[in-house]
């Protein structure tokens, strides 16, 4: 959530942190956020967030699963 661009868009923030930026779900509905209120809507932007946040949401779903069938086994 640190090197998220939250605060700093992407293009000013230093090599390393983009390419870390690039794996971080978070990135993506910042970078929507940031397009609407400065550019408009950006047609790209929408889409690649909500794939990011699918994916979270999956993981973040189903790892906990996992682990109760664990421990009710």
């Amino acid at each position: 959530m640190v090197t998220a661009t939250a605060f700093v868009p992407e293009s000013l923030v230093p090599r390393w942190i983009q390419i870390f930026n690039d794996w971080n779900p978070i990135t993506y509905p910042f970078e929507v956020i940031r397009s609407l209120v400065v550019t408009g809507y950006d047609r790209d932007a929408p889409g690649k967030a909500l794939l990011a946040i699918g994916i979270m949401g999956l993981g973040l779903q189903a790892a906990p699963l996992r682990a109760f069938r664990r421990l009710t086994r």
